[in-house]
């Protein structure tokens, strides 16, 4: 049986929300165990909901990457990549802080290698080896960094999965780097989209909101507010 079919029973099963066992359902199709069971989509759409005030995060950020990417003078797709290499393990201000030192530091260093231009800002490592390889390929890698890119960019159809994401469907933030739970999560999110009228990006953005503001980060504190790009910046 092909993964497809798999999944497509096992997602129909998840959708009419019966009480099943994924991994001996899996046993009984004779197929590998699929991914762990993640949070149903009747709950993903009340997230969704919930977080609504919030699901045109990425679409308001767009005049303000156009204004930056045009004071670098670069192009806003160019800009968007660096922003969003530079954004694991970060606030949206330091985001913005980080992508904007490698930008003025690209230019100063416009003769050096990109490794040394990423070096002079203090990327992290995974930071650091992602810039060279953009720069080097054009290439934005990585699961979340990549649909991240395009997210910010107004690619409606873009899926970004990052730790947040992964809180809010209940799994673990290394589930995601596997192909077939990332389709499964994503097939989630379309149903929700659709059934909500609203794109991807935005179910995405409006999910990761809810899960922001109601699941405590790793010092077990809770965020009250969840500011626009705008107002983080200007914070």
């Amino acid at each position: 049986m092909s993964d497809n079919t798999t999944h497509l029973v096992l997602g129909v099963a998840d959708r009419l929300m019966l009480n099943i066992d994924r991994a001996d359902a899996a046993r009984r199709l004779g197929v590998r165990a699929p991914i762990e069971k993640c949070t149903p989509w009747p709950d993903v759409a009340r997230m969704a909901k919930w977080g609504a005030p919030h699901r045109h995060w990425y679409t308001s950020a767009l005049p303000i990457l156009a204004a930056r990417a045009k004071f670098w003078g670069m192009t806003v797709a160019d800009y968007c990549d660096i922003l969003a290499i530079c954004s694991p393990q970060t606030s949206v201000k330091n985001n913005f802080t980080l992508a904007d030192a490698y930008c003025r530091q690209r230019i100063r260093l416009a003769d050096e290698a990109p490794i040394d231009v990423a070096i002079a800002i203090g990327a992290m490592e995974g930071v650091a080896a992602g810039l060279l390889h953009w720069e080097c390929t054009g290439e934005v890698r990585g699961p979340k960094t990549g649909p991240f890119s395009l997210a910010l960019q107004g690619d409606g159809d873009a899926l970004v999965l990052d730790t947040w994401m992964a809180k809010a469907f209940g799994i673990a933030q290394a589930s995601l780097s596997r192909k077939e739970c990332r389709a499964a999560v994503a097939g989630t999110m379309a149903m929700v989209a659709s059934r909500l009228g609203w794109s991807v990006a935005e179910t995405q953005a409006a999910v990761w909101a809810w899960a922001v503001l109601h699941i405590p980060n790793k010092r077990g504190r809770l965020r009250v507010t969840l500011p626009t790009v705008a107002e983080s910046l200007a914070a």
